[in-house]
This record gives C-alpha cells, structure tokens and sequence, in this order.
C-alpha cells in the first residue's frame, strides 16, 4: 500500500505538507505536492487533511484504488442501550442492590 498525489487536481495548498507527522511530504518546483515513499509511514493523515481529496491510497498489488481507511472500530456503548433496572449501569454498579452485599451504594434495606 502506498500515497500518492494527483498531480493534475493538487492545488499546492500545503496542508498535507503541515500534517504530516513524519515529513515525508513535500511540494516541489511545480507548487503540486510529492510523497517520499521512503519516509512515508502510511498513516493516511495527509489524505484525510487534505482540501481537495487529491491524495489517493494505492494497493502495490493491485495498482488501482481501494476503499477509504479503516476507522476503528471499538465504540463506547451508548447509555440509552444499556438495559433499563437490574443491569450494570455506567458506573458499572448494579441498581437496586443495597450496600451490605458489597456491590455498590444502591437502593438498601
């Protein structure tokens, strides 16, 4: 896998060159930017920063474009799909339980 510029829709803006962690971005003598494969960590921050879309993710393989990154894909669950009484709650206690059992400050007779 591998960068790559379009040269023909670089605008020359430089903000692939200011967000690259690892230089390995720079814009040469004709104002389009130029990705060193050498330095390039394949991080895919220049082409998520960039304005214009113009920087492609190339399979060595296959030579043709590919989907877009990964995104990660651990997700804090959301509070409303926890189950309602009875269940962990946020804060990990159990609801209803009262403290002489030792499992959180909840309801207790």
């Amino acid at each position: 896998m591998k960068f790559e510029v379009n040269k023909s829709k670089c605008a020359g803006c430089g903000a692939c060159l200011r967000a690259c962690p690892y230089g390995a971005i720079k814009i040469e003598e004709d104002g389009k930017a130029f990705i060193d494969q050498n330095k390039c960590k394949k991080c895919g921050t220049c082409q998520e920063i960039c304005p214009f879309d113009v920087i492609e993710r190339i399979n060595k393989e296959e030579e043709s474009k590919t989907e877009p990154l990964l995104q990660p894909t651990h997700q804090r669950p959301s509070p409303y799909s926890l189950p309602p009484f009875g269940g962990k709650g946020i804060m990990g206690r159990e609801i209803g339980r009262g403290p002489q059992d030792g499992r959180g400050g909840g309801r207790g007779r």
